[in-house]
């Protein structure tokens, strides 16, 4: 039984996470920007993970997976679900260690299709399309685990996985020491997780802070497709439990107009689910003293250039 009052992850996986992805991820841009620090009425700071290679973080936790694997369990193929970000991710490093003809990927069939293109593009993996939700998929892809033997690269929890996004957090504060405040997507909470473990090891006194998209419609359809997981999974969950200060809920049209906000004031492009942070800050959900040095956390870019246009029709 897992004691859900404690983690087997230190901040030295997180470093040794960092050793492994120094040739692989991009270690992507701190920007300040004056627009949204005058705007939010603190210093408000954006970590570009929406440039990082594949186009979102997701890269950092499937590499430093795959890298923990033996060769014999690399050998044996790998299988992973996702909507998008996680199987790009996937894709990516499973080319660079030459396995990516021994890995399949189980997707959505409302996968934005460009999402699924890009996927292709970074690695010659089976895609198979799923009728359903991410869930009917992820159905599919445990199955396939069943009767194959093949390794699962879980989207988030997982130790590794956790500890490779991490490095998120360590970057954040070797490059901004003095930051007071970090608010990122939550999703199924790895992300979230390993920038908690990672920041708090170098100040304790750090606030951590995660958003998640309120599901309005019965689908659960959203355009933060990214982190369309109902909560946080079990081991993302023990640290979140440790560290976070506080969780809030957006709604659909919050989100919408914090992608349309980054691009036009900002001239940042990101998806859905890397523009919950600035729709908290938008909804005075989350607000924060003159003095306080803020990051927000922009997890990806991958959007559907339709649904990008929608948004800012």
């Amino acid at each position: 039984m897992l004691n859900m009052s404690a983690s087997p992850l230190t901040a030295e996986d997180v470093y040794t996470a960092a050793q492994r992805l120094k040739s692989i991820v991009r270690r992507t841009p701190l920007i300040h920007s004056e627009y949204l620090s005058e705007r939010y009425g603190c210093h408000i700071s954006l970590k570009l993970e929406n440039m990082q290679k594949t186009g979102a973080f997701k890269l950092r936790g499937a590499y430093n997976k795959i890298a923990s694997l033996t060769e014999a369990e690399r050998r044996n193929g790998l299988i992973a679900a996702s909507s998008g970000n996680h199987a790009q991710g996937v894709a990516y490093a499973a080319r660079a260690f030459g396995i990516d003809f021994k890995t399949r990927i189980y997707m959505p069939e409302s996968t934005p299709q460009t999402k699924i293109d890009s996927t292709s593009r970074y690695g010659d993996v089976e895609i198979i399309l799923i009728d359903g939700t991410y869930d009917d998929a992820s159905d599919a892809a445990h199955e396939d685990v069943e009767t194959s033997g093949a390794t699962y690269i879980h989207p988030y929890n997982d130790w590794d996985i956790i500890a490779g996004q991490g490095t998120v957090g360590l970057e954040i504060m070797q490059d901004a020491p003095e930051t007071d405040v970090i608010i990122s997507p939550v999703g199924g909470g790895g992300l979230l997780s390993g920038i908690a473990l990672a920041a708090k090891s170098i100040n304790p006194d750090i606030c951590l802070y995660g958003v998640q998209c309120a599901y309005e419609r019965p689908s659960g359809a959203t355009i933060a497709d990214g982190i369309r997981v109902k909560c946080p999974g079990e081991k993302p969950s023990i640290l979140l439990n440790q560290y976070l200060n506080d969780m809030v809920q957006v709604p659909e049209a919050s989100i919408a107009e914090g992608v349309k906000l980054l691009l036009s004031e900002a001239k940042v492009q990101v998806e859905g689910s890397g523009a919950v942070g600035i729709a908290a800050l938008e909804d005075q959900w989350l607000r924060f003293n003159p003095q306080d040095n803020v990051v927000v956390v922009l997890s990806g870019g991958n959007i559907d250039l339709k649904r990008l246009q929608s948004i800012i029709a």
